[in-house]
């Protein structure tokens, strides 16, 4: 008898096993993105990643897919962007919260893209490895716009340890590896879709029929990789070097954290650590220091000659060291009208002391740095400061400034996952790029990591130098090719000392036409699409 219950208890399990299979996709995106240092493997995963939801939704209605898709997100997210649960840790019930007001908003976005995605594909099989990334792509790209944009996780990501493979960003950006990663994807799916037609075959012809469907697949990505080899490996022109030097703070404390009491604290830390790399490498031109490293005005008192004990002692440490200083802190205007205006902000101290720019964040990251619609929701923004919420006020523009001979913009943190916002400035001048971040509040590896991926992107698609640091990391120093050439391991305090030579900076496609080859590709989608409704309505009428 307990033999029989037994069997029938797996019997169950097998069956929902069968009829779930596409639980698995979750599964395998979390081992596509970065979560562990001693997993190194994880971009390969991201190539058959969606074989089990894609399988699932072949063949079914809009309805079901997007249910299908729906559950589906539910687990991706859970297991991608949980650690975004710590934001709310300041408020009672906070990580609850967000994570229900995350993961179903998520998963929600994820199942339209999947069901309109094969639904539009479905109208004609034949254009489907041309239509189906088509609309997948018009869906990522959206998702870079409004006050609300949120462009993460984007399956090119998942390649950023791939220098060779990651070129094709030059020319297309992250869209042109998502591109890729999916194609690998949507063959897979069809070759497991013909499998039942694979059995009734020999062993010899079973093999040559399946290098025959996956053949898109090994040519695409033998041209991806060979373009990647060329372009790492094309001699370079002579030219006279433009070199300099950084010094990258990594202070690993919360300044949010009772900053008037600790502030001064803070402060002998980043100058401990600052110095310490400036005994060692006396020829630094540039220190930089995270996001939120002061909570102080600095930019404003430096402008308006109202030095406080604070913004004193950093502006005589640069005069003192004869150094430039690029530090986070709050910007502050005061309109003629109204209340002080506070911003995300980044201020460059000059060697003598002096105020020379400073960047207000344009792209402030929703619900975290502001509400956008607080005035119809105030009691849900009073709940949002008590997890720690800002307010801050979005900056009009980015800025270029200029540090000796040389001109760069400085990318605060989630300015830097936005492709459109960093490919403009190698055309207004840019030699080299800033970002400063603070991801301690995320506590974990995957947070750190996924938008430390971005940056790699960036550098490739600009051609620049990008030169990185993070409150806890990840800081690093990027060349134009998306290579890292000197870093330190998150959650390690200290600082390091890395060198730049700008006149290996490289013209870019991307930065020169943006995303105007993913334009063209949308509008052969729509011409397919076009096509297929036409033939089918014609075929339709026939009957």
């Amino acid at each position: 008898m307990m033999k029989f219950k037994i069997a029938t208890v797996l019997m169950k399990f097998k069956k929902i096993v069968l009829n779930h299979y596409y639980f698995l996709t979750p599964l395998l995106l979390f081992l596509s993105f970065p979560f562990s240092e001693y997993f190194p493997l994880f971009p390969l995963f991201a190539h058959f990643a969606f074989i089990p939801l894609f399988y699932k939704m072949r063949g079914n209605g809009f309805g079901k897919n997007l249910i299908l898709s729906f559950l589906t997100g539910i687990f991706i997210f859970l297991l991608l962007n949980s650690w975004m649960r710590k934001f709310g840790a300041g408020a009672s019930g906070g990580e609850a919260v967000i994570l229900l007001a995350l993961i179903p908003a998520l998963s929600a976005q994820f199942a339209l893209k999947c069901a309109i995605t094969e639904k539009l594909a479905s109208y004609n099989e034949r254009f489907r490895l041309i239509i189906f990334p088509g609309v997948w792509l018009f869906f990522d790209f959206i998702s870079n716009l409004g006050f609300i944009a949120f462009p993460w996780n984007f399956l090119g990501y998942s390649q950023y340890p791939l220098t060779s493979y990651i070129q094709t960003a030059s020319i297309g950006g992250v869209y042109a590896v998502t591109f890729a990663v999916l194609f690998s994807n949507i063959i897979f799916t069809d070759l497991m879709l013909k499998r039942s037609m694979l059995s009734s075959l020999k062993s010899k012809d079973i093999l040559i029929s399946i290098l025959k469907k996956i053949r898109p697949v090994i040519v695409l990505n033998c041209v991806i990789i060979l373009f990647g080899i060329v372009r790492l490996n094309i001699p370079k022109e002579a030219a006279t070097p433009k070199k300099m030097k950084f010094a990258i703070v990594q202070n690993c404390q919360n300044p949010w954290d009772n900053w008037i009491k600790y502030r001064y604290q803070f402060l002998n830390d980043h100058l401990n650590f600052s110095q310490r790399i400036i005994d060692e490498n006396p020829d630094t031109d540039m220190i930089v220091w995270s996001e939120s490293a002061t909570l102080e005005p600095v930019s404003y008192q430096l402008r308006h000659g109202q030095h406080s004990k604070f913004v004193q002692i950093i502006s005589d440490y640069a005069r003192q060291q004869s150094k430039y200083i690029l530090t986070g802190e709050i910007g502050k205007e005061r309109p003629s009208i109204g209340k002080s205006e506070w911003y995300n902000s980044a201020c460059l101290i000059a060697p003598d002391g002096t105020l020379a720019g400073y960047h207000y964040k344009t792209h402030l990251a929703p619900v975290g740095e502001w509400f956008p619609y607080a005035k119809w929701f105030p009691s849900f923004q009073e709940y949002l400061y008590s997890m720690g919420s800002s307010d801050f006020t979005p900056g009009k523009s980015m800025t270029i400034m200029k540090a000796g001979n040389y001109s760069f913009f400085t990318a605060i943190c989630y300015e830097s996952i936005f492709s459109g916002i960093n490919r403009k400035f190698p055309e207004a001048g840019a030699d080299f790029a800033v970002v400063i971040t603070n991801d301690g509040w995320s506590d974990s590896y995957q947070g750190h990591y996924q938008h430390f991926s971005s940056s790699v992107f960036r550098a490739v698609e600009t051609g620049l130098w990008y030169v990185r640091a993070g409150n806890s990391g990840k800081s690093a120093l990027i060349n134009p090719e998306g290579r890292v050439t000197a870093e330190m391991p998150i959650l390690k305090r200290g600082s390091f000392a890395a060198s730049a030579d700008f006149s290996e900076n490289r013209k870019t496609l991307y930065s020169k036409f943006g995303d105007s080859f993913l334009f063209l590709y949308f509008f052969v989608c729509i011409m397919l699409l076009i096509f297929s409704l036409i033939k089918t309505k014609l075929a339709g009428r026939g009957q």
